[in-house]
């Protein structure tokens, strides 16, 4: 290759000073090139985005409008927290649940008021690696929906469906927005749940994703592995001032636009 692109600053430095460490290779890490074999390799940062209008336009559909009335029944008065998510083990999907069932122990004043929609697309099917970690999900919200449940209100609900009427809904209507990946080269939810959301949601993002270093100054980042870091972030997201909320979200609108 002439020319490699990556998805953020972090890893395309990774990989120069990967080749600087474990190669004979001359490397100018400010420069970006490697020099190998006889020719220049450049190295760029190219972050893919989303199709902005295109997905607003998917979310003015009537199919769209039909899921808003379902989540909007659902939640009625109550605080929404999502996650859209494939059903893949480096989303990191079980610390989430972990941290909302910390937040629930730990601020028990939320229990009854807030919902946590957890919108996982099957992936790979196939491995059974992949159909054991979409048990242990469901495993995990049937524990929280146990433990902390009660008439007329259920902590979690979990779909595992390709439904994407309902996630464009859930996108526009949710109050805080979890994106926790372990590692991620870049991550398009934290790009599209902001671009669509009314009601000046809150994102809470890996410090892992590529999205970070576009997003990360405008959301409430996390390690992922800390899941009492996540929690407590949970915690501010759904307790924030109104006023950091409005700027916060037009910052995060702004910049995906850009």
């Amino acid at each position: 290759a002439d020319l490699l692109g990556f998805q953020a600053e972090a890893w395309a430095t990774n990989f120069l000073r990967s080749c600087q460490a474990h190669t004979d290779a001359a490397v100018d890490v400010n420069g970006r090139t490697i020099s190998w074999q006889g020719r220049d390799v450049r190295i760029g940062v190219y972050p893919i985005s989303i199709d902005v209008e295109a997905l607003r336009e998917s979310a003015a559909g009537e199919d769209v409008s039909r899921a808003r009335r379902t989540v909007l029944r659902w939640r009625g008065d109550r605080k929404l927290l999502l996650r859209v998510d494939r059903a893949d083990l480096s989303k990191n999907i079980l610390r989430g649940f972990d941290a909302y069932e910390g937040f629930l122990r730990d601020y028990p004043e939320w229990r009854g008021k807030v919902l946590f929609l957890a919108l996982l697309n099957p992936s790979r099917t196939d491995i059974p690696e992949y159909r054991a970690y979409v048990r242990e999900c469901r495993e995990a919200a049937e524990r929280i929906n146990a433990q902390f449940g009660r008439k007329g209100w259920a902590p979690v609900r979990l779909s595992v469906k390709d439904d994407l009427s309902m996630t464009l809904a859930a996108f526009a209507l949710n109050d805080v927005l979890l994106v926790n990946p372990v590692f991620d080269g870049m991550n398009l939810v934290a790009k599209e749940g902001p671009v669509l959301n009314e009601q000046d949601g809150a994102l809470i993002l890996s410090e892992n994703t590529g999205a970070y270093e576009e997003l990360g100054r405008h959301a409430l980042g996390v390690n992922p592995f800390d899941v009492g870091e996540t929690t407590a972030a949970i915690a501010s997201a759904l307790e924030m001032d109104p006023s950091e909320r409005a700027w916060r979200a037009a910052a995060l609108r702004e910049a995906v636009t850009a």
